[in-house]
């Protein structure tokens, strides 16, 4: 992904837009191909057998493509080869040194600086298309990519557990239909998965097998993709853990068609009925949306429930609200008959009047773009504003962060603005922190993890499992004799607040951020202000734990949504169902986890009814005055 950084003229403030991400896929090859198990690139017009690529082994890399991305590893490899050698940390420029050998002569031949280029991925990709008969490149079709699918097999419940009833399929999904035995055999490959994959099988408390086996009781006489699609979701949303659950497409294409035609948005316990642009209040007089049809909006709420994971507070709360636009979905949960309109029943912000308005059922829901600043850059207040909406690690934005940093220098505040944030990469926190550190602070373990192994992973390997989190073990090659000696003081005295079992995972994996980074000029030591929302997740949760407690530094806003699972894909073999699974059990630097509580402001600041249409911003304008002298 390309970030591209405009230069836009604002009064006195010189001003920079973090535009839209576009793609940046890049590659140093114009062509992949497999031979004997070992790749062969192309560069320019002839064909060599790859060798290395910045240091890095052939070897090497499968070795981390196989691990990271399980099934999908070679699609990985030929398509974000550059993505691949960022996570390993092999690569910073915009170009690449690669050896390889020519197929005529077997000479070793050495490339000191391969541009990556635009232009040789979209000739990989056309290549990759044509040889794949004009067929999209998919998990089906790349069938040397596919590893033995395994299942459980034992015996099971004849009839469902009580505490799983709701699991038994419902017949409301979409979708083709599986026979009862394929379906049962999905059942065992995920009851596989969840036991030899997932890092939060035992978290919970969750009966695995009984659960499973109530989701069995209803695919008897067959079932749809959809609907067993849906009933996969609940399974796994009883573990809490947000990145883990069904295919978000596939969960959509699975609902009855059907969405209400407004916006739906939460705040301070209420739920507001906006415009399909979300810029207006759809009855400005009665803007609350206080139910349904007839019906109270905590019944539809409920309704929507099963399907969220059930994590921190923020996570749940905000799932059943997006779930509010499948109005087709919970009609048909609720027992309630379908219909081509809609109720809505409204109420004032004092609740003394109400309105009904019938609409149409839309054929799909709006998206509500949160409005937000766009515009980083120094206010001509003299405090500086960092918006980051998404936590990209692509150079250009790297780039441009530091670049708006060194403009800060003169700022007399700063407020750094991840509202909406829902995560990406820690390339952003890597980058950031070390501008808030004191020169001659220790590195900081911000993040520790364990992996969950897969067959035949040893649990002490010396470069660990999680590169791409920036996760590695005290015995990885990566920490210089400081870093290591403060990794070992830190983890004689961690605990954790809950025990990871002994088996089936890895030892413990740090993530520091190194504190002296930057030149001592460089680092911001006047007050900063962090503005957060129930939609920072994931990476967010990761920065914003970071931040928490740092001299100076005042998180604003309403609490996160707390994960930081490292989800990997699999797909089911007969229904094509993709489940994601969290792979590592991952705790904050004070033994918390992050998965199923969120991280709190230091001053709670929920958003107005006029902030979610963009009329005001009091956040903002909270944290300006915070700054203030």
């Amino acid at each position: 992904m390309r970030l591209i950084a405009a230069i836009v003229a604002c009064v006195s403030t010189v001003a920079y837009v973090i535009a839209a991400p576009v793609e940046n896929e890049v590659s140093p090859f114009s062509g992949v191909r497999w031979v004997d198990d070992r790749p062969e690139v192309r560069i320019e017009e002839t064909w060599y057998q790859l060798l290395s690529i910045q240091g890095a082994s052939t070897e090497d890399l499968i070795r981390h493509c196989r691990r990271v991305y399980a099934d999908a590893w070679r699609k990985r490899f030929d398509e974000d080869l550059v993505r691949v050698l960022r996570e390993m940390r092999r690569l910073t420029g915009n170009t690449a040194v690669v050896e390889a050998r020519r197929l005529d002569s077997g000479e070793v031949v050495h490339f000191p600086a391969i541009p990556l280029t635009t232009e040789n991925r979209a000739a990989l990709m056309t290549l990759k298309y044509e040889r794949d008969g004009g067929s999209p490149v998919t998990h089906a079709n790349m069938s040397d990519e596919a590893t033995p699918v395994q299942r459980v097999v034992r015996a099971h419940a004849s009839s469902p557990d009580p505490r799983y009833a709701e699991l038994t399929t419902r017949g409301i999904g979409a979708g083709r239909m599986l026979t009862g035995a394929e379906a049962r055999d999905d059942l065992d490959q995920l009851e596989w998965l969840l036991k030899n994959r997932f890092a939060y099988l035992t978290l919970r408390g969750v009966d695995i097998e009984a659960a499973i086996d109530a989701l069995r009781c209803g695919v008897e006489g067959g079932v749809t993709t959809g609907d067993l699609a849906l009933q996969m979701q609940k399974l796994v949303a009883l573990f809490g853990d947000g990145h883990s659950g069904v295919s978000g497409s596939q969960l959509r294409a699975a609902m009855p068609a059907g969405a209400l035609p407004c916006n739906v948005v939460e705040t301070s316990g209420r739920i507001f009925a906006l415009s399909t642009d979300g810029r207006s209040f759809l009855d400005p007089e009665h803007p609350v949306l206080g139910g349904l049809d007839g019906d109270r909006i905590e019944s539809w709420l409920d309704a929507a429930r099963p399907t969220v994971p059930r994590g921190s507070d923020p996570l749940l709360r905000r799932g059943c609200v997006e779930r509010l636009t499948w109005i087709s979905y919970l009609r048909a949960e609720l027992g309630r008959p379908g219909s081509d309109s809609v109720t809505l029943n409204l109420e004032s912000l004092d609740g003394s009047s109400t309105r009904s308005l019938a609409l149409p059922v839309a054929a799909e829901p709006p998206r509500y773009i949160p409005p937000h600043p766009k515009v980083s850059g120094l206010r001509d207040d003299g405090l500086g504003y960092l918006r980051i909406e998404m936590m990209r690690d692509d150079l250009e934005y790297l780039d441009a962060l530091q670049k708006m940093m060194s403009r800060f220098r003169g700022a007399r505040g700063l407020i750094i603005d991840v509202r909406g944030n829902g995560g990406g990469t820690r390339d952003v926190l890597r980058v950031l922190y070390p501008y808030f550190c004191k020169p001659d602070d220790p590195p900081s373990v911000l993040n520790v993890a364990r992996y969950r192994l897969g067959p035949g992973e040893p649990p002490d390997a010396k470069e660990g499992y999680l590169s791409d989190r920036f996760l590695f073990p005290p015995t990885a090659s990566v920490w210089s004799p400081r870093e290591r000696a403060v990794i070992d003081a830190f983890l004689r005295s961690f605990k954790p607040e809950w025990i990871v079992p002994a088996d089936g995972f890895s030892g413990w994996h740090v993530f520091v951020a190194p504190a002296g980074a930057i030149k001592p000029s460089d680092r911001f030591d006047r007050p900063v202000a962090i503005l957060m929302d129930s939609n920072c997740f994931s990476a967010t949760d990761v920065f914003l734990s970071a931040f928490k407690g740092r001299p100076g530094v005042t998180l604003i806003g309403t609490p996160s949504g707390g994960g930081s699972g490292r989800k990997r894909g699999y797909t089911l073999a007969h229904s094509g169902i993709e489940v994601r699974l969290s792979s590592m059990a991952s705790f904050r630097a004070d033994g918390r986890l992050y998965d199923g509580r969120g991280i709190e402001p230091d001053v709670l600041a929920p958003a107005t009814p006029d902030d979610l249409i963009g009329r005001t911003d009091s956040v903002l304008d909270l944290a300006v005055s915070r700054l203030r002298p």
